[in-house]
């Protein structure tokens, strides 16, 4: 078997995932984690595979294996085509590459998207060197054999101006946005500041010793402009320059560079400009000098065995990230000099070359073994590793960090990964359902959709994403929609025949068309001079002059045209009518029609032009599949299309280079080759597409998200697709899924999705199936859904800690949701803390989200509502005086305060003098707070049913209860004085007229308004209705009112009292169960709701006590009533229950003198069990209630007024539907005095611990004193007691010398 080389073996790596191929098996352990089985991967030969080859063998977790697959592709390693050192290239703006043709006349830009040259400049005088910056290209050319340099601006491409070049190489450019810096071969350093890149002004420096020979190279600029730093490569030293006036401040020797060796790597500017740091003489270490004086501010003087090789800022410049040639990558801080991390040993060989990621996440090393680690920056873990094919010397980002490009040793190989995909993704809350018209502006700022469904029109900015205008149309045709290709109007149609010029500028109308008729359609020409519509009703053709607004021409086409669309030379309208299959060819310079072609056989339903005007494109909506492509001057069937496998095609447009036609429907995207019309790629997705002029296509919207690319990009946006050749051999359905996949994980993801998909269990399949689904969706689902979906807390935490990002997933969950699911407390619990940490995620939450979390009582529920109340110290007034009372409310739908909501909630009126200060705060969480709303009422009903009732301690909770008993307490108070009224009748009739028939006609009328009622409020809370002990009471009172007012009625018309025998217990029964009913009515009350709440308590604690007794009562009654029996005086029963019912209470006339010795033995013994152990017990039952109500007062008051609440609001039916999410606002005056009984008694609590806390504390300090200065004494003594000891060690250790050796011991002796 022939060994394979380490290139060879990467080469069939990277052929292998291009065919999708890769065969990688992944098993699912318990706890959702999953190992690596990589049986199918060629086994390595090379001994330098061998890490690699164990990396693969280990078992990975599911964060690993994610945080891999978002490095990506990092075996599709790609490399420039040609030799960058002989072309000269550099990195360029917009994923470009800058090179110089063969011949030196031209400056070319090649695509790392699209892996081919995408634009040119033109230079008519040779190209000796180019060099591109952040801001500018320039060119050093030989001009009348003078060189001079051209600048050109590297957004635009175009001619900035030009500049004097001595007869030298250009060695280093470097720039800001107005000051660019040049150094050449001849020791001159020229300083050119281009002023609103019209006017260049320039200077020049060079040594004024003429016999000094001096080479300037690796320029970096200070961040302020105003200094910049050169290596001069003669003398082997770093100098400091100021800008204006140019002028070298110092000069400081450095060790000689190795060769081709970029000293810029270790030359680095602070932040804030101050000092620039430098790898010291012995280029193990690292000095740092001021800026101004080149005073040495500190030095680390050894921070590798081996020579460093690039120094970066870290964590805002208060540490400094190294590597060096002896493999391995370090953290110093800068303020201890001290060693802060180091890095786990990965590379095989020198690492030369790191780079930042742009939130400095994420750390890049480069090294001559060929690879590149991908290291996490929170936890300084290894996430993947790039392989190259060249010994990696420089590591760069393109300007939007989607590439990661690596250098070569010779500099003459480059070699890149895609990291992410170049485009933007914003969340915008369009409702995406029944759209009929979208539109992006050229500028991509703004989005106007019109919606079929709610028959209205939105306007949306993408950068405040907010809408900024909307309206309903009252009759008309919604597609009337388009803009100018400047960006700075927006046309559209709000009223029949009035056509509206909508500023961008202004964001407001600027014109209004007076239109005869109702506009269908507007198109526009590439200058934005003129303006087409078309009539509807009357089926005419307007042409109107833009700016003046003047209407120009009108053609009649006939009743029934429905579209229009321009060619892109601005020569040609095509007109079309759906129903009658008819084309209109309009000439716009002659204003004529030049050709009408009827009774089609297709149906035109949406047209678009190729960029070449060669070509018409037509869809047919709903009635057919087939695309029919037209010759443009004749309008005759060039070819029919038939590989749309669904009807609906309603969108076809050409992308913005013209190469390329797309055409989709709901389900199905075809991109077509635009010269001869062959499907060059199929792709299965559901998502809506937004148009912009001429309906090209500049961005879509998936799901809410609107995602735009920059023009640059949006110009090869058909790069991204392969060509016909590519895809026609060996295409399956794998490459088919992988095409489907956008954003940053487009290229292993879907071979691990698949994977898994396999691997897992059942029940796991459901989340593993809508990852799948949904991948294709940046930002819609990450790895914190799967774990909280298998309740693993540990990986969720890791995650967390890693930043992984927060989000709902495509059917709108959270992880939160997912882990209350699940049943997982601790995974709760973590998501709870992570949510607590950060405002955003609060504002985002969902009703049915918190609805579920209350319901779920984590442990820490108490703790998330105390953090959700915000104090607002922006746009609120310090003092004022509050309306009404000292606490009022407010809803916005914003989250945040404004000045106008501060001043509704206050009293403008009021005198200065009464003013106090305020304290204004807000709750982060928007929810419908309307009461009577469905929302409202779930909420309630979860905090009646909490098992966490400290929740109603919290802040939060208690104004959302405050504000919302301000809103129904009114209607509780009426129902309250209806049953007052109720029982002063009662009174009236059971005292002072018994015999009244009209007072028994009103009990009885009343009894059927409380019938009503009952039933009433049954059928709207069934639940609540059974399970509360006063609705029983309502019932018997209905109950005996009925029968007491019947009977009374029957013996009035007897010519009989209305009270009889048995009509004096049916009213006395009654009157109980009414004075027993207005216990419930004192809850309205703050200082009697919790008396009222420790009534039922105690009754509920005595259930068990009271049947205890019952038992005794009844035990000693029948004993008593033997024994009484013997002696001949025997009672009833009965009355022996009553007399012991009687000592219950202390009666203890139970026994006549001449009771016999029996008798008073039991009277002993029952009076003792009874009266004494009893109701010493009932007395600890109370009290042991009492201390338990009490100690939860806050929370006891909470609980029964949100019953209350939940009682009134249960009734409202008629607002199930009203209210929208919103945030409560609230003001209180600072320091404001105990709103209750109960808050003032737990405040006098607190004053009083306050008060006796100070003379502790004092206590405590003088103790803490004395302990200080015995501990003091103790360390004297014990040092004194250490030197004593050392001195007698000392001298038995000389004794022991002079023993071992005699004739120094006989000499001691002598003398």
């Amino acid at each position: 078997m022939i060994k394979d080389t380490r290139e060879s073996l990467l080469q069939k790596n990277v052929g292998v995932h291009k065919k999708l191929n890769f065969a990688l098996q992944v098993e699912v352990t318990p706890k959702g984690d999953f190992q690596l089985n990589n049986d199918d991967f060629p086994h390595p030969q090379d001994e330098q595979l061998q890490v690699y080859q164990k990396q693969l063998e280990k078992q990975f977790t599911i964060p690993e294996i994610m945080e891999k697959a978002s490095a990506l592709e990092q075996h599709l390693v790609q490399e420039f085509p040609f030799d960058s050192n002989k072309s000269r290239a550099q990195i360029g703006r917009d994923s470009n590459l800058v090179y110089a043709s063969e011949d030196l006349s031209l400056i070319q830009f090649w695509s790392l998207n699209g892996r081919k040259d995408v634009n040119k400049i033109t230079i008519q005088q040779k190209v000796n060197e180019i060099q591109t910056t952040d801001y500018f290209i320039i060119a050093q050319v030989t001009l009348e054999e003078v060189d001079a340099y051209f600048i050109y601006d590297a957004f635009s491409l175009k001619f900035v101006g030009q500049a004097k070049s001595g007869n030298s190489i250009m060695k280093d450019a470097k720039s800001t946005k107005d000051l660019l810096i040049i150094s050449d071969s001849n020791g001159m350093i020229n300083t050119i500041t281009i002023n609103n890149k019209s006017s260049i002004t320039q200077q020049v420096f060079k040594n004024e010793d003429e016999n000094v020979m001096e080479l300037y190279q690796y320029i970096s600029i200070s961040t302020d402009g105003k200094m910049f730093t050169v290596f001069e490569q003669i003398s082997s030293s770093i100098a400091v320059f100021s800008v204006n006036p140019l002028i070298q401040i110092w000069k400081k020797e450095m060790p000689k560079p190795e060769k081709n060796e970029d000293v810029s790597k270790y030359i680095i500017i602070s932040n804030d400009n101050l000092y620039v740091a430098l790898r010291n003489m012995v280029r193990k270490g690292v000095d740092y000098y001021s800026m101004t004086d080149s005073t040495i501010i500190l030095s680390i003087e050894s921070m590798h065995v081996n020579p460093i090789n690039q120094i970066l800022y870290w964590n805002n410049g208060k540490s400094m990230i190294s590597c060096s040639k002896d493999k391995k990558i370090k953290i110093w801080s800068l303020t201890t000099c001290d060693l802060e991390h180091s890095f786990p040993p990965q590379h095989q060989g020198s690492v030369e070359s790191i780079i930042l990621s742009q939130n400095q996440k994420v750390l890049f090393s480069g090294s001559l073994d060929q690879t590149v680690g991908v290291w996490c920056l929170q936890n300084f873990q290894l996430l993947a590793i790039l392989n190259a094919t060249i010994k990696i010397v420089q590591l760069n980002f393109t300007d939007d960090q989607s590439f990661l490009i690596a250098k070569n040793d010779d500099h003459d190989k480059i070699q890149y990964w895609r990291l992410e995909e170049n485009s933007q993704s914003i969340k915008l809350a369009i409702d995406t359902s029944s759209l009929n018209e979208c539109i992006v502006t050229p500028n991509g700022e703004y989005i106007v959709t019109t919606n079929l469904r709610t028959m209205g029109m939105e306007i949306w900015n993408t950068i405040t994403k907010s809408c900024v205008t909307k309206f309903q149309y009252s009759f008309g045709r919604q597609r009337a929609v388009n803009c100018t290709h400047s960006s700075s109007y927006i046309f559209f149609q709000r009223e029949p025949g009035e056509m509206i010029r909508w500023s961008t500028k202004t964001q407001s109308d600027s014109g209004v068309y007076s239109h005869s008729d109702d506009i269908i359609d507007i198109v526009i020409d590439q200058a934005d001079q003129f303006l087409y519509t078309m009539g509807y009703q009357k089926g005419k053709f307007y042409k109107w002059e833009l700016q003046s607004m003047t209407q120009l021409n009108i053609i009649d086409l006939g009743k029934g045209y429905e579209g229009l669309v321009i060619s892109h030379d601005d020569r040609f309208i095509i007109a079309s009518d759906f129903v009658q299959k008819s084309l209109t060819n309009i000439d716009l310079k002659t204003d004529e029609i030049i050709s009408v072609r009827d009774n089609q056989p297709y149906n035109p339903a949406t047209l678009t032009i190729t960029l070449d005007s060669k070509y018409v494109a037509v869809c047919q909506g709903h009635l057919s599949s087939k695309l029919i492509i037209l010759h443009l001057d004749t309008l005759e069937i060039y070819k029919i299309l038939e590989e749309h496998k669904q009807s609906n095609i309603w969108f076809i447009a050409s992308t913005l280079d013209g190469r390329y036609v797309i055409s989709r429907n709901s389900q199905e995207t075809i991109i077509w080759d635009a010269q001869n019309f062959h499907c060059i790629l199929f792709v299965e997705e559901k998502f809506i597409l937004l148009l912009s002029e001429h309906r090209v296509m500049r961005a879509f919207l998936h799901d809410g998200f609107f995602k735009i690319w920059s023009a640059q990009t949006a110009s090869q946006l058909s790069d991204d697709f392969p060509s016909a050749e590519e895809n026609t051999v060996g295409e399956s359905e794998d490459s088919k899924m992988q095409l489907r996949i956008t954003g940053p994980m487009n290229s292993i993801a879907p071979l691990i999705i698949q994977s898994m998909i396999k691997a897992v269990k059942s029940e796991q399949k459901l989340f593993v199936t809508a990852l799948k689904e949904n991948f294709i969706i940046p930002y819609k689902i990450n790895i914190l859904h799967y774990f909280a979906f298998f309740n693993n807390p540990e990986s969720l935490t890791q995650c967390l800690e890693q930043g992984t990002q927060y989000s709902r997933d495509s059917s709108g969950k959270s992880p939160l949701e997912y882990s209350i699911e699940r049943m997982s407390q601790q995974g709760t619990d973590i998501l709870l803390d992570f949510i607590m940490k950060r405002e955003n995620v609060y504002q985002k939450m969902k009703e049915s989200e918190l609805i579920q979390l209350v319901d779920f009582s984590p442990s820490n529920l108490l703790n998330f509502f105390e953090n959700s109340v915000l104090v607002e110290e922006q746009n609120v007034p310090p003092y004022g005086t509050i309306r009404g009372v000292s606490c009022n409310f407010i809803l916005t739908k914003g989250p945040i305060l404004q000045v106008d909501d501060c001043e509704f909630m206050l009293d403008q009126s009021a005198n200065e003098q009464k003013q106090k200060p305020l304290l204004f705060k807000s709750l982060k969480i928007q929810y419908n707070l309307e009461p009577g709303s469905v929302s409202s009422i779930q909420l309630h009903q979860s905090l009646q049913d909490t098992a966490i009732q400290g929740i109603f301690t919290s802040e939060a909770i208690n104004r959302i209860l405050q504000y919302k008993w301000n809103l129904v307490k009114n209607y509780a108070y009426s129902q309250t004085l209806i049953y007052f009224a109720f029982v002063i009748l009662i009174i009236y009739h059971s005292v002072f007229n018994k015999n009244s028939h009209s007072c028994i006609i009103m009990i009885l009328a009343f009894g059927g308004y409380f019938l009503f009622w009952e039933g009433f409020q049954m059928i709207m809370n069934y639940r609540a209705y059974v399970g509360e002990i006063w609705n029983l009471l309502d019932i018997g009172r209905v109950a005996l009112i009925t029968w007491y007012c019947f009977t009374a009625l029957k013996n009035l018309s007897d010519d009989r009292h209305a009270l009889d025998n048995n009509n004096k217990i049916v009213l006395g029964g009654l009157n109980i169960l009414v004075f027993l009913r207005i216990l419930p009515y004192f809850r309205l009350n703050q200082n009697s709701r919790v008396l009222i709440r420790l009534i039922i308590e105690v009754c509920k604690d005595m259930l068990s006590f009271t049947l205890l007794l019952i038992l005794c009562v009844l035990g000693f009654a029948i004993t008593f009533n033997i024994i009484e029996s013997e002696h001949g005086d025997e009672q009833t029963l009965s009355s022996n229950l009553g007399q012991y019912y009687k000592l219950i209470f202390g009666d203890f006339d139970l026994l006549q003198e001449d009771a016999s010795n029996s008798s008073w033995l039991v009277f002993i013994v029952s009076s003792s069990f009874i009266t004494l152990i009893m109701m010493n017990l009932l007395i600890a039952i109370m009290s042991d209630t009492y201390d338990r109500v009490m100690t939860d007062i806050a929370s006891t008051d909470g609980w029964e007024l949100n019953q209350m609440i939940l009682e009134q609001e249960s009734l409202m039916f008629w607002k199930r539907d009203k209210g929208q999410p919103m945030y409560l606002h609230w003001v209180t005056y600072t320091g404001v005095e105990p709103e209750s009984l109960w808050e003032g008694r737990i405040a006098a609590i607190n004053h009083s611990i306050q008060d006796k806390q100070s003379p502790l504390i004092n206590e405590i300090r003088a103790i803490s004193s004395k302990i200080d200065t015995l501990q003091s004494h103790y360390f004297t003594h014990s040092r004194d007691v250490y030197l004593r000891f050392e001195e007698h060690r000392k001298k038995l250790e000389r004794i022991r010398v002079i023993n071992s050796q005699p004739y120094l011991s006989a000499q001691k002796f002598n003398e």
